[in-house]
């Protein structure tokens, strides 16, 4: 991805080269979230780096074009397909081993 990304912030951090890796994380509460960013970079390239996300951050309030509303809608539907598919994966493979057998894909591959 890096320079090729459709994300300004990852186009950013891959290009001024600010961090060697980053990721967002969501977490929903009962009556509230946290929301937040986090990456791996070093002293030098830190406040570079911390500038890059919060002007990220700032600029949703602000400036959201009709791309990025779709990007973000493919993006929580892949994430959300991937979940139903692997707590699918998870559910059948628990059924399996309570049952006394192998879960499918072991089974599978062990044949």
């Amino acid at each position: 991805m890096g320079r090729h990304a459709t994300s300004s912030l990852t186009q950013t951090v891959a290009v001024e080269g600010l961090a060697d890796a980053y990721m967002s994380f969501n977490t929903n509460y009962h009556d509230t979230g946290l929301f937040g960013v986090y990456g791996v970079t070093d002293r030098a390239r830190c406040e570079d780096f911390a500038w890059a996300v919060l002007h990220a951050v700032t600029k949703l309030c602000y400036e959201v074009n009709e791309d990025e509303v779709a990007r973000a809608k493919n993006q929580l539907k892949a994430s959300l397909m991937f979940f139903q598919d692997s707590t699918h994966r998870e559910s059948t493979s628990f059924r399996a081993a309570a049952a006394g057998g192998c879960p499918p894909a072991v089974q599978a591959a062990v044949g």
